[in-house]
């Protein structure tokens, strides 16, 4: 939803947003790695943590897992060589890892072998074959130029301080914020790219409420802590945004982007 017009740094800048609603951290820094590797990264790069009040888990989905095996066993490593924790619990932690990306992985590969699955890839290849040309979708109209979704905002103001986030994630996802933010720092040091990671601001109300300020929460904080450790990486721990304009949040986790925007800008030019 953030669009050029919501920032105050612009100057020459041009901004593109490559989000994926509804994705996770694992399939943002997957996608800003795929973009470094064919030479298409930005100079300066913002990532969205959803924030640890959230617990939101999630694994990449493109491309499909079962061309990710190389990261699971990448990640593997990076944990028995981390800085958190003792080398029992490490060498625990990087075992777990493996055995969350098989599950992953597999899922992927017998859905992908379905019928159904079958009959697309048959369709699209004998497409392919005959010279058809894949037809993309006419844009979006709430989509502008630039990436980003026009966002709708209520005009009126809305209470979410009864929302619940339900259980705390798995504590799996702990370890793939960690490990995302040490992915995203190999990119810098191999790219010269400059990344930011912030945590994502959620209603002001659920901010300060004790009810979701729990034990899962403060632990994925920890660990996108100790992955910002000792990197090129700008971490920026969750703010809580004061409307600058009066205007009322759509729900309890996407801020107005005029707020968020300007929020980011500041970040952007403190660093």
């Amino acid at each position: 939803m953030l669009s050029a017009e919501n920032f105050d740094v612009i100057g020459d800048m041009s901004i593109f947003n490559f989000s994926v609603g509804g994705s996770s951290f694992v399939q943002s820094v997957k996608l800003i790695e795929n973009l470094a590797d064919e030479g298409l990264a930005p100079k300066t790069i913002l990532v969205s943590l959803d924030h640890p009040q959230i617990q939101y888990t999630g694994y990449t989905v493109f491309p499909d897992p079962v061309f990710s095996a190389g990261d699971a066993f990448a990640d593997f490593f990076r944990m028995i060589f981390a800085d958190v924790g003792t080398v029992r619990r490490r060498l625990s932690d990087a075992f777990k890892v493996l055995d969350w990306a098989k599950d992953h992985v597999w899922k992927a590969f017998k859905d992908a072998w379905t019928a159904d699955a079958l009959s697309d890839r048959i369709k699209f290849a004998y497409g392919s074959l005959m010279g058809a040309e894949a037809k993309l979708p006419d844009k979006h109209a709430n989509f502008r130029d630039d990436g980003s979704l026009v966002q709708e905002l209520p005009e009126k103001s809305r209470e979410f301080s009864k929302d619940d986030f339900g259980y705390g994630g798995l504590r799996g996802w702990d370890r793939h914020v960690y490990l995302g933010v040490k992915r995203l720092d190999a990119v810098t040091r191999e790219y010269g790219v400059k990344i930011i990671v912030y945590e994502s601001p959620i209603w002001p109300g659920l901010e300060s409420s004790d009810r979701h300020t729990r034990k899962d929460a403060i632990d994925t904080h920890k660990w996108f802590v100790a992955g910002c450790a000792n990197t090129n990486i700008t971490c920026v721990n969750a703010a809580k945004l004061v409307s600058r304009n009066a205007e009322h949040w759509a729900d309890c986790c996407h801020a107005p982007a005029a707020d968020l925007g300007h929020y980011l800008s500041e970040i952007i030019k403190n660093n």
